[in-house]
């Protein structure tokens, strides 16, 4: 009868170690398919000449970005989940990895700010975008200012602004400075999100308009052939 009641307990046990071992091996493979798929983008980019255009570039800095994420950021956070939140590695590996985060994410968000507001460019003024569409270096600054910010953002965190209260957990890992969390949220976050947002609303306005004039032209001439017609 003992037997019998340890049983279901038995099976429930090795059920939740196989669950959690398994989200475990899905929580490493994110990082290596991130890895791989920005791999594919950037490989794509550079081997085929028809693929470089301005707007493919920024998504080719897109790719790399992401793919630093992936190396650098990403392995850490499956660390930091697998390991329960406790963070063994020391305080310098944590500013390491706090900054290659701010940093990377940043440019990450910033890029996709930037393409947003290339697509809106392409379909409010699709004339005069077709002729600057392969103004790459200019794409290439672009990257650059972005990655410079994003470096600028992130270097507190290197040179002491992170520096861990004594009253606080040493096998923890995060940001500590109020304000200099606030600060970094707002710009890599908060500030490129309402960008983003406002112009894809901006472009969803500008297709509205032209799907209104082509009904209009369409209606105009529908009545020009039916009075043709009739006359």
């Amino acid at each position: 009868m003992l037997n019998d009641k340890m049983l279901p307990t038995a099976i429930v046990t090795t059920s939740a170690v196989g669950n959690k071992y398994w989200s475990k091996l899905l929580l490493a493979l994110i990082p290596l398919t991130t890895i791989l798929g920005n791999m594919l983008v950037i490989l794509s980019v550079l081997e085929f000449k028809s693929l470089q255009t301005a707007i493919n570039f920024l998504i080719f800095g897109l790719a790399i970005a992401d793919l630093f994420v992936a190396v650098f950021v990403m392995p850490f956070a499956v660390y930091i989940e697998i390991s329960g939140g406790m963070w063994l590695l020391g305080d310098l590996m944590c500013n390491i990895y706090s900054a290659a985060d701010v940093a990377c994410s940043t440019a990450s968000i910033l890029i996709l700010a930037v393409i947003s507001f290339d697509r809106y460019r392409a379909v409010s003024k699709p004339i005069s975008y077709s002729r600057k569409t392969q103004n790459t270096k200019k794409v290439f600054y672009m990257l650059g200012g972005i990655w410079a910010t994003s470096l600028a953002l992130a270097s507190p965190i290197v040179f002491g602004a992170n520096t861990r209260p004594a009253r606080e957990n040493p096998h923890e890992c995060r940001l500590y400075h109020p304000y200099f969390l606030i600060f970094s949220s707002i710009i890599s976050f908060v500030i490129p999100c309402f960008v983003v947002l406002f112009v894809y609303l901006r472009i969803m306005k500008e297709l509205r308009k032209r799907e209104k004039a082509a009904r209009l032209r369409h209606l105009t001439k529908s009545n020009e052939i039916s009075a043709m017609a009739q006359w």
